[in-house]
């Protein structure tokens, strides 16, 4: 390389980094020397219910775009973050630049609302937007008729705890070209609902004489309090307009993004009727066949039968719980074991129980009977089937277990065999034969002593069961106690091995037997509803935060069970922390 020329590179060199210094200096000046700016706009100063409108903030003159917060307007959605934009121009040598941050938005519900304004510091300066209204109308017939989307389920009335079968209708007028711009979305305190399937079905049909594509997601509502309710779902739809816009690559035609929210799902809920309601309902909601089989008929006493009961049809088998099958003398039952076999659809299906019942003695010549009941919502009426009592052979155990009889060792002496002491004899040093006085002996008192602790206990032991016995409120809070505590400490281990199925599910049974003496009309604790159990509550007095506590317990296993809820960690172990803090409040109260 010549060294004219290499002089000639380092000065160009030199010129482009100076020139490139000075442009620097001049737009830092030139920033400095115009004054910031801010307003704000929307896109459409109306709006119809479901559109979708743009608010942008412009702001003069910053160096560049600082991250701002979408602004909060009660019944308007905004987007998360907002798109950014930069313009610059040059006019007589003066620079200026305006950078804008958009936000999409839709509105809730009809209305005037008003975009608040918003004050911020900026370089040293105050900026202030001033506020900005937007006018928010019924979606126009003409875009209703484009599409719409509904909520398709049989006929009413419907009852708390039933599932009942949904599906959400999408339509979209032929002609109109238009895509899904995600999955429908929608939730309710009052509905549980089974997710919406990824894939949804899609057919063309006619309504009117207009034809339409439908597409149709197939889920299950249950419904968990009564009164009137909503299920609202919204869906984001992109369409287009039919308009033709020009731009760099050529005419376009103009897509828009429309929210829409289901125009009907207006259901009334009613609580299941207490009038002749069985003592055996323990939730069953549907249509139900029920059917029983026994392992066998002939067994020896100690060996165990199965007992299977199988119930079939449409329902909420979700909240099925296991039927009770009661204590009978020369039976031991062993909790039963679920299983459930879907059918085509999730609340069609077969749910069997399966109980373990081992015959203590000979003398029993039927098995336990076992009641289950269920409400049916289409004939409005309580069913009841009772299985069981089936008769069996119970023969003598073979290999029976006999008393164990004294070895030769362990027989007295004649001596001892003819005395009424139940002591020793003690033997003084250098005195053989000679009898020492038995209260002088500690032993003497400490084996009277307990001998007198023991007859005391049964004598109050004795005495308790008279009184239950005589008293049947007592013999409902006894029974109701000791199968509280048993689930209890179920629902303890559960939590400690992060079990939340189970814990939720032993915990709320818990609750319903402990709660359950305190109402002399429940004879059934598995029974008790979410509303009969806060109406138990409430007349006992107990504070608000006990009621909290009880309804965030139901309300958790509700959604376990229908809605694949998982709770974290630190929730479970807070409801471990709660269902130990309401049973102490109730032994407290009643001991």
């Amino acid at each position: 390389m010549k060294p004219h020329h290499h002089a000639t590179r380092l000065h160009f060199l030199h010129r482009l980094v100076l020139s490139g210094l000075l442009l620097t200096v001049l737009s830092i000046a030139s920033a400095a020397a115009n004054p910031l700016g801010a307003r704000a706009s929307v896109q459409q100063g109306s709006m119809a219910l479901g559109q979708t409108n743009t608010y942008t903030i412009t702001i003069e003159n910053i160096p560049q775009g600082a991250p701002l917060a979408p602004p909060s307007v009660p019944g308007l959605v905004f987007s998360n973050t907002a798109s950014t934009s930069r313009r610059a121009t040059i006019i007589n040598g003066q620079s200026s630049s305006e950078t804008s941050f958009s936000w999409n938005f839709q509105a809730e519900r009809v209305g005037r609302f008003t975009i608040p304004p918003r004050e911020f510091d900026l370089q040293g300066q105050r900026l202030r937007i001033q506020a900005v209204a937007v006018e928010v109308t019924e979606m126009p017939a003409e875009m209703r008729n484009r599409f719409f989307l509904r909520w398709a389920t049989r006929e009413g009335p419907f009852y708390v705890g039933q599932s009942i079968p949904a599906t959400l209708q999408l339509y979209v007028r032929g002609g109109v070209q238009a895509s899904l711009g995600g999955n429908p979305e929608g939730s309710s305190d009052q509905f549980l609902r089974t997710p919406f399937p990824a894939q949804p079905r899609q057919s063309q049909g006619q309504i009117n004489g207009q034809p339409f594509t439908m597409v149709e997601w197939d889920t299950v509502v249950t419904p968990i309090r009564s009164g009137p309710g909503e299920l609202p779902v919204d869906l984001i739809l992109l369409y287009q307009t039919g308009e033709v816009r020009r731009d760099f690559f050529g005419n376009r035609p103009v897509q828009e993004q429309i929210r829409l929210t289901t125009e009907s799902g207006n259901w009334t809920i009613l609580d299941l009727p207490r009038a002749n309601r069985p003592p055996s309902f323990s939730g069953a909601v549907g249509a139900f066949e029920v059917g029983s089989r026994l392992s066998a008929r002939e067994a020896e006493a100690g060996d165990p039968l199965t007992f299977t009961l199988e119930i079939r049809g449409e329902g909420n088998f979700e909240r099925m719980q296991a039927p009770q099958i009661p204590e009978v003398d020369g039976w031991r039952v062993y909790p039963p074991r679920a299983r459930m076999a879907e059918g085509d659809v999730p609340y069609r299906g077969v749910k069997t129980f399966e109980y373990i019942l081992t015959p203590i003695h000979e003398s029993v010549s039927e098995i336990p009977a076992v009641a289950f009941s269920w409400f049916d919502p289409s004939r409005e009426a309580w069913e009841e089937t009772v299985l069981g009592s089936d008769p069996v052979r119970i023969r003598p155990s073979s290999s029976p277990s006999t008393p164990r009889r004294p070895a030769q060792t362990d027989v007295l002496p004649p001596s001892a065999a003819g005395s009424s002491s139940l002591l020793p004899m003690a033997q003084a040093p250098g005195r053989a034969g000679q009898l020492a006085a038995p209260w002088r002996q500690p032993l003497f008192w400490a084996f009277n002593g307990g001998m007198g602790l023991l007859a005391a206990a049964a004598l109050v032991g004795l005495t308790r069961q008279r009184k239950i016995a005589q008293n049947p409120y007592l013999q409902l809070k006894n029974d109701a106690t000791r199968k509280g505590r048993q689930l209890a400490a179920l629902a303890v281990q559960a939590a400690q091995r992060q079990a939340a199925a189970d814990f939720y599910l032993n915990a709320t049974r818990s609750l319903r037997h402990f709660l359950a003496f305190l109402d002399p009309q429940t004879h059934n604790p598995e029974s008790l509803t979410w509303n009969e159990l806060e109406a138990i509550l409430q007349k006992s007095s107990f504070a608000e935060d006990s009621l909290t506590r009880t309804r965030t317990l139901f309300n958790r296993q509700d959604a376990i069970l229908f809605a694949g809820w998982t709770p974290t960690p630190a929730q479970l172990a807070e409801d471990r922390e709660a269902l130990e803090t309401l049973l102490n409040q109730i032994a407290r109260r009643h001991p």
